[in-house]
């Protein structure tokens, strides 16, 4: 690790915020390196300073109502006066059964137009197809 990027890494080190890989080349590092332990010492100096209770100042109330009365006044959204109705789920009950109740009379109607086996058979063309199948099989070929 280079000093560069122990300087990077050093707040997080401090703040204990480094995976254990990053934290244990940190720490190397600044075992080894003698220009970096200075720069550890003061970041460690600065967190117990700024952890004083002395230094915490509470904002006065008076403040909240002098910023909000500097600040322009957004203008409100206008309010929806309609509001939208939930779907009803028993709604999707019947638009079902009407998909299905079309899809049952769209196959009805498929089957009735499609032409069956008995009129194939019925038909001069069946009757011939039937015809040259019965010769091939008693024939042979």
């Amino acid at each position: 690790m280079t000093c560069q990027e122990c300087h990077d890494f050093i707040d997080a080190y401090i703040d204990n915020e480094l995976d254990v890989a990053a934290s244990i080349l940190v720490k190397q590092h600044l075992r080894d390196c003698t220009q970096c332990q200075p720069l550890l010492e003061s970041r460690k100096a600065l967190r117990s300073l700024l952890s004083n209770p002395q230094l915490y100042f509470e904002a006065p109330e008076s403040l909240r109502g002098r910023i909000q009365s500097a600040l322009p006044v957004a203008p409100r959204p206008a309010i929806r006066r309609e509001k939208m109705r939930p779907i009803n789920p028993w709604l999707f009950v019947p638009l079902g059964l009407a998909a299905a109740f079309a899809i049952l009379l769209g196959l009805v109607f498929i089957n009735q137009h499609a032409p069956s086996r008995r009129s194939f058979k019925r038909s001069a063309y069946g009757q011939t197809m039937v015809r040259r199948e019965a010769k091939i099989l008693t024939n042979g070929s």
